[in-house]
């Protein structure tokens, strides 16, 4: 198990396996990436969008009053977006972090947030992103994606941004910061769903952006003779079940702590719960078990 606090551990061996159980999971890593050897076909690229809007949780957003309760997101009410993303494969690949920040900007204002503003109330940059960067992350397991004649156009791509991935930024951020300055404030984390994009540290409500989030992940990978195999998108494929298996874990831990005391478990045994890695948290659950058989 890779230790989810050290990105260097992070090989493209991890990532590579990961993508394959990915795409496996959800049937598309036997389909071709492309049928001509360059760009992904229409097909491909709605297939995406299909499995990114069905991440998007609905469910907790409102749907405004006018609206059909079977209106939906979908594939086909991105046919901007769509069109976007066959010219993106088609063209040059981005030339730096800046050109396809830019790109990624325009395409989330200008052909997502209005789709779904159409549909529900209060959509915020968050749920935009989301479906933008899991669209690539989806568009990545489709066989051959992950060639070397693809990478330019991978190389760029956010590392999309969820409860899961933003709670591994706080905790790596947390054991890497040099001074007090360094670390997150909780009280400026927003969640996921309702991240501002924002040009600076904070957006107009005073709460870290999208972009100060996307920055400080590249920071971490960025870090001169400690410079990751990997970028944050790839590294994604591995962080994300990893932080998620690591949190299942802390909370079967501290469940069996506060039982064992009969009272709430004290904050320093959830300090040292946290702080263990998940291999440690995982041998604990396993002698907690036979201790109860």
């Amino acid at each position: 198990m890779v230790d989810i606090n050290s990105i260097q551990s992070i090989t493209t061996d991890m990532v590579a396996a990961e993508r394959e159980r990915f795409g496996k999971k959800l049937g598309i890593n036997d389909l071709p990436f492309s049928c001509d050897g360059r760009v992904p076909s229409e097909d491909v690229i709605n297939k995406a969008i299909d499995l990114a809007c069905k991440d998007l949780m609905v469910r907790t957003l409102r749907r405004r009053p006018d609206v059909n309760e079977c209106e939906k997101l979908c594939s086909s009410k991105f046919a901007t977006f769509s069109a976007k993303l066959k010219s993106y494969f088609t063209g040059a690949p981005m030339k730096d972090y800046n050109e396809f920040d830019n790109w990624h900007n325009t395409v989330c204002n200008d052909d997502v947030l209005p789709i779904m503003e159409s549909i529900y109330k209060n959509v915020a940059y968050g749920k935009a992103q989301k479906l933008v960067n899991m669209t690539f992350k989806y568009l990545y397991c489709f066989e051959s994606a992950d060639d070397d004649r693809y990478a330019d156009y991978f190389k760029y791509c956010h590392m999309p941004l969820d409860s899961y991935t933003m709670e591994w930024i706080k905790r790596i951020v947390a054991s890497t910061a040099k001074k007090r300055n360094d670390k997150l404030v909780a009280d400026n984390i927003p969640s996921w769903s309702n991240l501002s994009y924002g040009k600076h540290t904070y957006d107009d409500h005073g709460k870290y952006s999208y972009l100060f989030f996307v920055e400080k992940v590249r920071s971490l990978f960025s870090d001169g003779n400690n410079k990751p195999a990997v970028t944050p998108f790839q590294a994604e494929f591995v962080i994300w079940p990893q932080i998620q298996l690591k949190q299942a874990a802390e909370a079967f831990l501290i469940q069996m702590k506060s039982q064992d005391e009969d009272e709430n478990t004290p904050n320093d045994i959830r300090k040292d719960i946290r702080e263990c890695s998940l291999s440690q948290n995982i041998e604990a659950i396993r002698e907690a078990i036979r201790k109860n058989l």
